[in-house]
């Protein structure tokens, strides 16, 4: 399986620390994953960075395993459930929060996961990885591609425009939140976005709700306005 143009050699010549268990590329060797299940398991690694990590949001593994696997999410799915299966990522689910996170399949992971189970350990913010490294997170164009569709000339004018007056974070989320609501365009990406600078983000669900479709609307309006004048 291919994953986009074969790169000459590597880009970077900074280091990058990692904490991998001794016997990590033996065990990994020895086991009967693909390519793309050790994949799954090195950016696992990778996210975690030192042994201080204990765990990294799910959405956050698959985020990143779709930028390595050039957005194949069925890929990154078979990958993961693969890497679970061999016992080399661990997954727990927080009933109370309904997050699930994967941890190493190391001795500490294990003990880790065993206790969460448990309910004799919680997680907390600083032991898990909840966003990509500011350098792995992909750049506005990126993420419109991934999440909404293909990009236009006039399309990246208008992110251009957006991600200036928006910090990258609220782009973030609030392609997340039209994803899942599965409103995949980016006037209502912009509707969640000004609902939130004029209204603040801490309003309840529903007047969020309303005040983002009513953002909707005003600009599905502006639209029409712009596209009968152009034709008059």
């Amino acid at each position: 399986m291919s994953f986009g143009t074969p790169p000459q050699g590597f880009d970077r010549d900074q280091t990058k620390s990692l904490a991998l268990p001794a016997d990590f590329f033996r065990s990994l060797a020895q086991s009967t994953l693909d390519r793309e299940g050790i994949l799954m398991v090195l950016t696992l690694f990778d996210l975690l960075g030192t042994a201080d990590n204990l765990a990294v949001e799910s959405s956050v593994l698959l985020e990143a395993a779709e930028l390595l696997f050039n957005g194949q999410k069925e890929t990154c799915q078979q990958a993961l459930e693969q890497a679970i299966q061999a016992g080399f990522i661990l997954s727990y689910t927080d009933e109370e929060n309904q997050k699930v996170y994967y941890l190493p399949g190391t001795p500490q992971g294990r003990k880790w996961h065993e206790k969460l189970t448990a309910g004799q350990e919680k997680l907390v913010g600083g032991q898990v990885i909840s966003r990509l490294p500011l350098e792995e997170r992909p750049n506005i164009y990126k993420l419109y591609e991934a999440n909404i569709g293909p990009l236009t000339p006039i399309m990246a004018e208008m992110l251009k425009e957006d991600e200036a007056e928006y910090p990258y974070e609220w782009i973030e989320d609030a392609v997340a939140e039209a994803v899942e609501r599965n409103k995949r365009s980016w006037r209502y990406v912009r509707a969640i976005l000004n609902a939130w600078k004029e209204r603040g983000r801490d309003t309840t669900s529903k007047q969020q709700e309303e005040s983002i479709v009513e953002e909707y609307r005003r600009l599905y309006q502006e639209q029409r306005k712009r596209r009968s004048g152009k034709s008059s």
